[in-house]
């Protein structure tokens, strides 16, 4: 298992250009039963194809008795591949970003609200327990 760490601004961008270059979207998982011995399954685009009235692949495998023929646009492949590292950077940057909105946000209320010693107590737990959140990760 990696340790990710959350995105730089350049990491991002990245992230967005391969987005951007890859084949719009959204995508769905489709097989067509193309004889006995033939299955054509695909990730595909919602939209069809006018010319065939199939809807356009994004990465197509074909299996029969002969063998497997994959197919895929080199710019999706390039997104496919990156997703598994995009994605996990991309949930850690929203988990830190989120531990630190709600940081600040309690710690606002805790100078500035109005509320009872219990409540006050909570407040100070809730605010130690995000702050040991930021502080284990190691690009806080």
């Amino acid at each position: 298992m990696h340790d990710f760490k959350p995105l730089q601004s350049r990491e991002i961008q990245a992230i967005r250009q391969r987005h951007e270059q890859a084949t719009a979207g959204p995508w769905e998982v489709c097989e067509r039963k193309i004889d006995t011995f033939l299955t054509d399954r695909c990730v595909v685009t919602t939209w069809t194809d006018p010319r065939s009235k199939w809807q356009v692949p994004i990465v197509s495998a074909s299996q029969s008795r002969s063998g497997t023929g994959v197919w895929i646009d080199e710019r999706d492949a390039r997104f496919i591949a990156a997703a598994r590292t995009d994605v996990p950077r991309l949930l850690v940057t929203l988990d830190t970003f989120g531990h630190r909105v709600i940081y600040i946000a309690l710690k606002y209320y805790y100078e500035h609200g109005s509320y009872g010693q219990e409540e006050g107590a909570i407040l100070e737990e809730a605010m130690d327990t995000c702050w040991q959140l930021l502080r284990a990760r190691d690009d806080f």
